[in-house]
């Protein structure tokens, strides 16, 4: 499954980091500004945000693929 988050607009008082492991275990924390647009495997890699939003607001768009025909992988099938 590969996800999409496309950040529309935010006020906030300090960064709010989403924190994503890559293939190696290496865990990357990504600040987005309005317009920034991330990309990730959500159904294999960890993804989250670890800290509390302290601000007034965080807006974005979450967009979920997956092939929608014979899609019958375990995790296990493409590492």
């Amino acid at each position: 499954v590969i996800s999409c988050i496309f950040h529309i607009a935010h006020d906030l008082d300090e960064p709010w980091p989403l924190e994503i492991e890559d293939h190696d275990g290496k865990v990357h924390a990504v600040n987005m500004e309005p317009g920034d647009m991330v990309m990730y495997e959500s159904a294999k890699q960890f993804h989250a945000r670890m800290t509390p939003m302290r601000g007034r607001h965080y807006g974005s768009l979450f967009i979920h693929y997956y092939p929608a025909h014979n899609w019958n992988w375990t995790m296990w099938d493409v590492h």
